[in-house]
């Protein structure tokens, strides 16, 4: 996984022992650390009715359910068997995991749960990529064309990670609709990555290509290898200094940037290893329950990518609780909004005049010379310096700045 080896041929191999190894135990391992993972989640409190299932459990069973890629009845035994081993206080019925499936709040549980899997890595990776893939359901859609005629298609929906490079480990996940851009992602997943991993590379096609993206990326700290799909200047009356980044780093050296590009096929390797260990489809019958569902497929990739790297790294995982994650995010958050309101940010002086109204975030009495020159210095202007009244004074047209997604106003806040 991470210690790859050169042979005599020049190619690249591993240690098949164990590889073998891993791959052996990895059931018996997969039920440990999902064990350890699902024991950090809290009880909800109830004050009244019959008294609810352990969620820990519940959610156990759901994510073993999905690792075993069998209907709720037929998994039945290997529930029982794992109660027996002592990993679950008590056996759910099969209508119990297929209800919790369904609820919409589990989805934000399982979303943390695929962070809070992927950080015992976060020492070993720096480079990351990411993608969507889509997922097809036991469902069709159906429409008709202008001759009236029916048709129909299977819905699917997307799936979009953003993954470590060497581990293939998933950091961050969304499911959403089949009409959902790329594009649009992308922030909210590097937000979360790179709370808990330092971002240096990320590489992404076409499809990310914009200018709110490559500034997101660069206000982390990372350099972006996106797709050039015209190796022409970004179109627009005024673009960021950071959107050109991109098109530099392929000017400069167009081999390195493509092979620091093509890393973005490791993301397809990771999409390969769902696919092929959990399934193609959704078996779920809601659109609830499938979103879980493929959420749920995720925590296991991250489980099996863990699996291999005890074995093969010597990886010892300790995982944070549901708890503690939420207040340590919650922190840095509370951290950073204090950080900008409280005026530690200082904006450059050439750039104070594009900040929005009602947004002060640089220091009160920092104001340039321009500003602080007032009427009183009008006389120190030499005779000869001076228009004649009759003429009109002649102004360059500045040209027009846009306020748009990724404009200056986003420029403000990392340009130094």
């Amino acid at each position: 996984m991470f210690t790859t080896q050169v042979n005599e041929s020049g190619k690249l191999t591993r240690d098949w022992s164990k590889y073998t190894k891993a791959l052996m135990s990895e059931r018996h391992d997969f039920l440990i650390l999902l064990y350890q993972l699902c024991g950090g989640i809290d009880q909800p409190a109830q004050h009244r009715g019959r008294p609810r299932l352990l969620l820990r459990d519940i959610v156990f069973s759901i994510i073993l359910k999905i690792y075993s890629t069998r209907s709720a009845r037929r998994f039945m035994s290997d529930l029982q068997d794992a109660c027996q081993a002592g990993y679950i206080g008590q056996v759910p019925h099969f209508n119990a995991i297929s209800t919790y499936l369904m609820n919409e709040e589990m989805a934000w549980l399982l979303t943390r749960l695929v962070e809070i899997s992927s950080i015992p890595l976060a020492e070993h990776e720096t480079e990351f990529a990411i993608d969507s893939t889509g997922l097809s359901t036991d469902r069709y859609a159906r429409w008709v064309d202008e001759k009236e005629i029916a048709h129909q298609k299977r819905e699917w929906h997307k799936l979009h990670i953003m993954c470590a490079r060497r581990s293939k480990v998933v950091t961050a996940t969304v499911v959403t609709p089949s009409a959902e851009t790329d594009g649009a992602r992308l922030p909210s997943l590097l937000e979360i990555t790179s709370r808990n991993f330092k971002v240096l590379q990320l590489a992404a096609d076409g499809a990310y290509y914009s200018r709110t993206n490559i500034v997101r990326v660069t206000q982390v700290g990372g350099v972006p290898y996106f797709l050039i799909r015209r190796p022409l200047l970004p179109g627009g009356r005024w673009e960021p200094s950071a959107c050109n980044i991109v098109l530099y780093l392929y000017a400069r050296d167009r081999a390195s940037f493509l092979k620091n590009y093509y890393k973005r096929n490791n993301v397809e390797t990771a999409f390969s290893m769902i696919r092929a260990c959990l399934g193609t489809s959704l078996r779920s019958t809601s659109r609830i329950a499938q979103y879980n569902e493929a959420i749920c497929k995720v925590i296991c990739h991250n489980l099996r990518v863990l699996c291999r790297a005890m074995h093969e790294e010597e990886l010892s995982p300790n995982f944070e609780s549901v708890a503690s994650y939420v207040a340590r995010v919650e922190e840095a958050t509370r951290a950073l909004a204090e950080t900008i309101s409280g005026g530690r940010i200082i904006l450059p002086k050439k750039r104070r005049d594009i900040v929005a109204e009602g947004l002060d975030l640089f220091r009160p009495g920092d104001e340039s010379e321009e500003t602080a020159k007032g009427p009183q210095d009008s006389q120190d202007i030499s005779p000869a310096d001076k228009k004649p009244e009759g003429a009109k004074a002649k102004r360059r047209k500045s040209p027009k700045r846009s306020t748009e997604e990724g404009g200056p106003q986003q420029l403000a806040l990392f340009e130094r």
